[in-house]
């Protein structure tokens, strides 16, 4: 087997932002010294030693984040924000289509140094551009990241000068920044909630294949028809009860989008087998005795315990008010008193006589 191309892989060194930053930094003095000087010396600089080692590191820092879509080199300081997108394959490599990952890279320390108020800002494009990679995904975390990078730019833009700024740029700044960052959350916001729906639900019908299979190992183990049914149609009623409540606006179902895409992946995955809980529960509930339904009229068909488990599985509120329909348990009755006979009942009744 032919291993060149990995072993040219293991050959390519890791190269950091910060490291980018300062072979850039080099390359353009380079090239700015050699313009000053004269179209000759232009024209050796791009084939200088600061370029072929911008070359170097860039084409390592690409291979290993992706290609840069924009970026903000500052040129009188050693800083610099980018956004790189590599593409990948779609879940677990069988999607078809290539997706898209961006990724924000700073190296701000240098320029910011005399401007905190300027770094604080920076920060917060930042952690909020690092919320977006882990909740969103697709068109909307593009939109953000590319809003976040031209906001770090412009806020870069304010303190890359020969002088520092005075006090109140640095203050009218930054409060036009908290303003845009506040508009930029608004919409990661609304994102991150429609985001989390989605992967809520994908989540449930990896949940209901997982049950699938469950009940597969079921009837291999000699489970009956009416476990089956009412194990399966629980959790489809899990299911629909939770896609149901997110068509309807007013409804009470609300999900935290900034635990992340596993997490309510996981969550969602767990909806169905809550749903087949219930619904094997009210089986065993009423196949025992314990509750009864519709009277004796009615026959123990699996259509009816179909309908039973998914109004379970539906809502647990209506599975806990069958269930508090069993009746409770008889409390004993009083022994009655034993039977006396009469001569001893006059006995007791009489009054003692007087001692002489």
């Amino acid at each position: 087997m032919d291993r060149s191309f990995w072993k040219r892989r293991e050959d390519v060194e890791d190269v950091s932002f910060p490291q980018l930053v300062f072979a850039h930094f080099l390359r353009q003095r380079e090239l700015y010294a050699a313009a000053q000087a004269g179209a000759p010396s232009s024209e050796r600089a791009l084939q200088g030693p600061a370029e072929q080692e911008y070359q170097r590191c860039l084409k390592a820092f690409t291979r290993r984040n992706g290609e840069i879509l924009d970026a903000y080199w500052c040129t009188h300081e050693i800083s610099a924000v980018a956004l790189t997108a590599r593409s990948r394959w779609g879940w677990r490599g069988l999607w078809p289509h290539r997706e898209l990952v961006t990724r924000l890279h700073g190296a701000t320390d240098w320029a910011t140094q005399h401007a905190q108020s300027i770094s604080q800002q920076l920060y917060a494009c930042e952690a909020l551009a690092i919320r977006a990679n882990e909740v969103l995904l697709g068109t909307s975390e593009r939109i953000v990241m590319q809003l976040v990078v031209a906001l770090s730019a412009r806020l870069l833009a304010v303190v890359d000068r020969d002088e520092h700024p005075s006090a109140a740029e640095l203050k009218r700044a930054v409060a036009e920044s908290r303003a845009q960052l506040k508009d930029i959350h608004e919409y990661y916001s609304r994102a991150g909630e429609k985001a989390v729906r989605v992967f809520y639900v994908g989540g449930m019908l990896g949940g209901l294949a997982l049950l699938g299979i469950a009940e597969l190992m079921l009837r291999l183990t000699g489970a009956t028809d009416e476990v089956l049914v009412a194990v399966g149609m629980g959790g489809v009623g899990a299911v629909v009860s939770v896609l149901t409540r997110m068509a309807n606006r007013d409804a009470n179902f609300h999900l935290d989008h900034e635990v992340g895409q596993k997490e309510a992946r996981r969550l969602g995955a767990f909806r169905p087998f809550i749903g087949a809980t219930f619904g094997a529960v009210l089986y065993l509930a009423i196949a025992s005795g314990l509750v009864v339904i519709g009277g004796t009229q009615i026959a123990k068909t699996l259509p009816f315990y179909a309908v039973v488990a998914f109004l379970g599985g539906f809502s647990e509120r209506w599975a806990k008010v069958v269930l508090d329909l069993a009746p409770p348990e008889p409390k004993p009755s009083p022994e009655p008193p034993p039977h006396r006979p009469a001569e001893v009942e006059g006995a007791l009744e009489a009054p003692p006589e007087p001692a002489v």
